[in-house]
């Protein structure tokens, strides 16, 4: 099997993927536009207020990196992270990678380190 053949079958393999699939029976109706969310990803912690919802993903705007929340609790009850660096851009959280989200009252755009 040459080089050509064996992408041809590598492709094949990934349209018979079900990701599709199973990413159509993420429930989205959790997250409602205008509302702000803290959300929990693989590797970092967003915030951000829900600007679409795709597809694929959340549009976040007003969005943040939240490098260090401090106490969680505190921080998904209002208080400021211990670091924050804001986006100056919106951003895209995509479903995959989300562990878990929470709404939140109150977004701080001010980057931090305390």
């Amino acid at each position: 099997m040459n080089k050509l053949q064996q992408l041809k079958e590598l492709m094949g393999l990934l349209e018979d993927d079900n990701s599709i699939e199973r990413q159509e029976n993420i429930d989205l109706s959790f997250y409602e536009v205008g509302k702000s969310y803290a959300i929990r990803c693989v590797t970092m912690i967003y915030t951000g207020k829900v600007k679409r919802i795709l597809k694929d993903g959340l549009v976040l705007e007003n969005a943040a990196w939240i490098a260090d929340t401090g106490r969680f609790n505190e921080f998904v009850s209002g208080a400021d992270p211990s670091e924050r660096e804001p986006y100056k851009n919106p951003v895209i959280v995509y479903h995959q990678v989300i562990s878990d989200s929470t709404e939140i009252d109150n977004i701080n755009q001010n980057q931090s380190v305390i």
